[in-house]
């Protein structure tokens, strides 16, 4: 008998993969923004850079996100999608100007 299904353990896997990204990602970026004492000339403009293509790729993926809402629209029954994809995509168009708002005037 299984205790743990296919589904739980796709869900666990996931969790084991995000945790592992977060932990290898943290000390690639350490070096780049950690100071001591002073801090170096120009590490202001090295994480502005930084910030503003974090907020571009999100811009991005609210976009897209946005326009396959209208796209998929109405297939399938167990989505909100299904009923709401007026709303879901306007909310998701605004989060993509917002995003993209940040990373112009930042």
């Amino acid at each position: 008998m299984n205790i743990i299904n296919r589904n739980q353990t796709r869900i666990i896997l996931l969790i084991l993969l995000c945790a592992l990204a977060c932990l290898s990602i943290d000390p690639a970026l350490a070096n780049k923004f950690q100071t001591i004492g002073g801090g170096v000339s120009g590490s202001n403009q090295i994480k502005t850079e930084f910030i503003k293509w974090v907020a571009y790729v999100v811009a991005g993926i609210f976009f897209l996100s946005s326009v396959l809402t209208v796209i998929t629209r109405n297939n399938n029954a167990q989505t909100a999608n299904y009923s709401v994809w007026k709303t879901s995509a306007s909310i998701l168009l605004v989060l993509a100007v917002g995003a993209t708002a940040l990373g112009v005037y930042l």
